[in-house]
């Protein structure tokens, strides 16, 4: 007890940070955030996260802090404004109340849960990747302006908020089985594969599915399906991260309608040979590293191009059209020619890296 009163005590005075101490099984520590659970050693599957530890609000979950505990239930206190990576990863949590307080929820944060409802406070300015997904959401609710990524909750749920300009938004989602696909209806008028079932190796996609469009492809719905070709029907606007990595694919074809390709998508295939669409606009990282390709014509409605986009391919020139505002390091190989009005290219440590001007 007089070890946790002398640290808190050099804390307040030198601003020194206090590290490992625990207090009815919470772990904690306090760094630049504030006061921080780091761990749960107490065993309960119902768990009320105290509000103040040696008198000091617990501003943060920290990373992975109740990850894997079997908790039923958690109660997080209004004094919390950060939720870390994995904070409550893989639980069997069924529903969650967010605190008024809060700002940020990190990547993973409540993934591999069974919550089926989640209200996010107006408070909130970022939810990270993958913080719900591998849950039973029906139900969710954003607020205005929080930045979130593709795969946050659904696919369909990112684009539709982003279509709405980031207003406050109620999203109600329907997941059903039809034939080989597990899918979510967004608001009854949109529908995004969610799994596949089928071990076909040439594989047409749905363009719609009990009579709704399909309109995104899911995260990680076609990885390692040992696909040899795939015909991804002109309903399609999102291609989801990890979409297709892993298979066997040559030659892909991807229609007029997409205007998103996630991170991964078609990483780790064989592709010689892609047609990308006149209006696509964003290109995830490393969405196309380790194919075969030799040439790829770039639409002049791309805005941007990701972290090692095309790496690992055979490309020897690339041309970058106007519209594109940013390119991430490595997009391309070392060796790649680059003709472009407005970027630069230079080389750090043999790697490119690229210079708006």
């Amino acid at each position: 007890m007089k070890k946790g009163i002398i640290l808190s005590i050099l804390f307040a005075v030198f601003g020194v940070f206090v590290f490992g101490q625990s207090i009815d099984g919470f772990e904690y520590k306090i760094d630049r955030r504030g006061m921080v659970i780091t761990g749960y050693t107490g065993g309960a599957t119902r768990v009320k996260i105290p509000e103040k530890i040696n008198g000091r609000p617990v501003t943060a979950i920290g990373y992975k802090a109740f990850a894997f505990d079997h908790l039923e239930s958690v109660s997080i206190p209004d004094s919390v404004k950060y939720i870390a990576t994995g904070a409550f990863y893989d639980n069997q949590l069924t529903s969650i109340i967010l605190p008024a307080s809060l700002v940020s929820i990190g990547d993973i944060a409540f993934s591999y849960n069974r919550i089926s409802s989640v209200i996010i406070p107006d408070s909130v300015v970022k939810i990270g990747a993958n913080a719900f997904s591998k849950n039973s959401l029906t139900n969710i609710r954003l607020p205005e302006n929080a930045d979130i990524q593709s795969n946050s909750f659904y696919v369909s749920v990112f684009d539709k908020y982003l279509k709405s300009g980031k207003h406050a938004s109620n999203f109600s989602i329907t997941i059903v089985l039809s034939n080989l696909y597990k899918i979510a209806i967004l608001d009854a008028s949109t529908a995004e594969i969610l799994a596949y079932y089928g071990d076909e190796d040439k594989l047409v996609l749905p363009e719609k599915i009990n009579g709704i469009p399909v309109v995104d492809i899911g995260c990680g719905v076609f990885s390692n399906c040992l696909l040899t070709s795939v015909v991804i029907p002109n309903s399609v606007e999102i291609i989801g991260d990890d979409s297709f990595p892993n298979n066997k694919l040559t030659h892909v074809v991807i229609p007029n309608s997409v205007r998103f390709i996630g991170n991964g998508a078609f990483i780790h295939n064989q592709i010689s040979d892609i047609t990308l669409p006149d209006f696509l606009a964003f290109i995830g990282n490393a969405a196309f590293t380790s194919n075969n390709l030799t040439e790829v014509t770039l639409p002049d409605s791309l805005v941007s191009i990701g972290f090692a986009a095309f790496s690992s391919n055979k490309l020897s020139n690339v041309t970058i059209p106007d519209s594109v505002k940013s390119i991430g390091d490595q997009a391309f190989d070392p060796d790649v020619k680059m003709e472009s009005r407005h970027f630069s290219v230079s080389m750090r440590q043999s790697h490119n890296s690229y210079q708006y001007h």
